[in-house]
This record gives C-alpha cells, structure tokens and sequence, in this order.
C-alpha cells in the first residue's frame, strides 16, 4: 500500500505500540496526526517524531475533544 501523503489517526500515539506504529508510518510517508493524552501521561515515546508529525493532546472519549482533528484523515488506527 502506498502512504505517501495519507493523512492517518494514531489514538494511543504516546504509548508502546502507538509510538511504533507511528514510526513505521512516518518512514512509509504518511502525514501522522498522534492522538493521546500526552498531558497526563507525557509522550517520551514520540519526541523523536515531534517534528514530523501532528501531536494532538485530546481524550478520545471526549466528542468535545475531537474536534481538535481538524482537516480530512485518509485512516485512523485506534489503539
């Protein structure tokens, strides 16, 4: 599959699996919008890729909180 320029959602960006995947999708050309709550639980696991990819610090069970993803997304990965 082709990523270049696909706009993908990563919920759970900021923990194990999250992170790598968000790795992995940054090296495949993806335009990743990190979606966690970096706030509460930091996001060590992603400052290597703060430059490269979108970090939204959002609760996902919070409609409210959504709006924070603004733009069109291509895929969302939900961890």
């Amino acid at each position: 599959m082709n990523w270049d320029n696909k706009n993908v959602v990563v919920t759970g960006a900021a923990g194990f699996v999250g992170s790598h995947l968000s790795d992995v999708l940054v090296n495949l050309g993806a335009n990743v919008i990190a979606v966690d709550l970096v706030s509460q639980f930091g996001s060590a696991n992603i400052d290597h890729l703060k430059d490269r990819i979108k970090i939204i610090d959002a609760d996902i069970s919070n409609e409210k909180e959504l709006e924070k993803i603004d733009g069109d997304v291509d895929y969302v990965f939900h961890l």
